[in-house]
């Protein structure tokens, strides 16, 4: 949930404001952009400049979120979506409701958050906006992933990393890669949860994203805190706090505090143990109280208040106006039956061909949205169709290398038959070479895994909730038959023995929870 998609254009904005002032591309503490932002939209206030004017508080308002100024943030925020909406900018709209709803969400106010999510994903659903539709999606699974609806949160990253892989975007590509480690870590699934982090920090380590490094550091910390493995964990945490302390970010602090004192807990430092922990409560006591959480509705409130005052004022002067017309249409017709006949019965007819009209625009707009619905479907129907055929081409492929590995095999034993030493070594070194890189790597796992995933969505989470502490292999062995493959097809494309494959299915069979009657294949067909 640390990582917020909104952060990239934050990064964006600010970098564009501050180019404008090459002085001060040497200062980038935070407290620095804020007085500088600060200054800046002053002066597009006083040109009246309202394009600038909002992008720079959203800018402003990404700033306090960094620091953990939550009510400054939202309010920095509302304003420059009121600006937003008064000029019908629908794109810094789309960035406004990101940027509330990731406000709600460190304040765990989900189904808020969830609902300014969604307002952005339907904006830029409709203007075809790329980059915002991913941020939303991201958005939207750290909702769910927060609430610990993990199942629910994997369709929405895997999604929003789709989009950032065709936008070429590493920073997306680092913060889809982290949620994911943080649903795979949540579901008890540590090995790839740890691979995702680690793809993250080297992306985030590529493009120089402080913000992201830290992340992942806390990520991996934990993970080696999992494991047990403290020294590892030390040396990550401090490198995350290090950088949350240069970036002003309270949240980061807090939670690498937390871990650290864990770490020095467990391993009977307990002075630094209780100073961090001392840290992570004062850094909490900051980030979250309840008078803060009260101002941040009042907030909303206020300004949801100052929109149906405008809608209800607006109302009554149509109101007034339509009373007016009334008033003089009766002091007209009074002076002729004829003429008052007439007027009403105009206005059954008028009544009656708007009541037709209506109807029909109504069967219009039902039409439309059927249609819509009809393309959605098939557009998700087509997108599983084809992700399903990458899967089977991969696995066909892997087939594929494990028949060649065999006739290898064979034809080694025949050239061991030849009298030629010389041949004899050069043929057999090639094959030896040719044998070696035909070899299933832990990089196919992963990108078969990611293909697995994509096609049965939320596979991996069902099966730890089904039969918790599986080993690597035995998910391995369940995923493969899930996909049908004989005993023989799987030992080649694991590069193991038939042997090995029969004892993993052995042990696995161990911890159904009737052996005699269950079968492994009908369990993992109804996972």
């Amino acid at each position: 949930m640390k990582k917020i998609l909104f952060c990239i254009y934050l990064l964006a904005v600010s970098c564009a404001l501050f180019a404008q002032h090459p002085a001060s591309a040497k200062r980038d503490s935070a407290r620095y952009q804020v007085n500088f932002l600060l200054e800046t939209l002053k002066k597009y206030e006083t040109g009246n400049d309202k394009r600038k004017i909002p992008e720079c508080r959203i800018a402003l308002g990404g700033i306090y979120f960094e620091q953990g100024n939550y009510l400054e943030a939202l309010d920095s925020e509302l304003k420059a979506l009121k600006l937003a909406e008064q000029s019908g900018n629908t794109a810094l709209m789309s960035k406004c409701y990101n940027m509330i709803g990731s406000v709600f969400l460190v304040q765990k106010d989900y189904s808020k958050a969830k609902d300014y999510f969604l307002r952005a994903l339907n904006i830029s659903q409709k203007t075809g906006e790329k980059n915002e539709m991913a941020k939303a999606l991201n958005n939207i699974g750290n909702a769910y992933e927060a609430g610990g609806k993990y199942s629910e949160a994997l369709p929405y990253y895997f999604k929003s990393l789709k989009l950032y892989e065709e936008l070429g975007s590493k920073a997306g590509i680092a913060i889809c890669s982290s949620n994911l480690g943080i649903v795979y870590s949540a579901s008890g699934d540590d090995p790839t949860a740890a691979a995702y982090h680690f793809k993250a920090l080297a992306l985030d380590e590529e493009i120089g994203s402080k913000a992201g490094i830290a992340c992942d550091a806390l990520h991996i910390g934990s993970f080696y805190i999992k494991t047990k493995k403290y020294p590892e964990a030390e040396n990550y945490l401090l490198r995350s706090l290090a950088l949350s302390d240069s970036l002003e970010d309270l949240l980061g602090q807090k939670e690498a505090s937390e871990h650290l004192s864990r770490v020095y807990s467990s391993s009977g430092n307990h002075q630094k143990a209780l100073a961090f922990y001392q840290r992570a409560m004062l850094a909490k006591d900051s980030l979250f109280n309840e008078e803060k959480n009260k101002e941040l509705t009042r907030l909303e409130m206020s300004f949801e208040f100052e929109k149906k005052e405008a809608t209800a004022k607006a109302a009554q002067e149509k109101k007034n106006l339509r009373a007016e017309a009334d008033l003089r249409r009766n002091k007209f017709i009074a002076g002729s039956l004829i003429i008052l006949l007439g007027l009403l019965l105009t206005a059954i007819v008028l009544a009656f061909q708007k009541q037709q009209l209506g109807r029909k625009k109504d069967k219009i707009i039902f039409e439309r949205e059927t249609e819509l619905l009809r393309s959605e479907q098939e557009r998700l129907h087509s997108e599983l169709e084809h992700s399903k055929k990458m899967l089977d081409t991969y696995t066909e492929s892997m087939l594929r290398k494990s028949e060649l590995l065999e006739k290898f095999n064979a034809e080694i034993e025949t050239l061991k038959q030849l009298k030629s030493k010389e041949l004899y070594e050069e043929k057999i070194g090639q094959l030896d070479y040719l044998n070696k890189i035909t070899i299933l790597t832990d990089e196919d796992w992963l990108k078969f895994q990611e293909l697995f995933e994509q096609v049965y969505t939320g596979f991996f989470v069902r099966l730890k909730e089904k039969l918790p502490g599986l080993t690597p292999a035995e998910t391995r062995l369940m995923c493969l038959t899930k996909l049908k493959l004989t005993s023989k097809q799987m030992a080649d494309v694991l590069g193991v023995s038939l042997d090995t494959i029969k004892k993993t299915r052995y042990r696995l069979r161990k911890k159904l929870v009737d052996p005699e009657l269950e079968d492994i294949a009908d369990l993992v067909k109804n996972i």
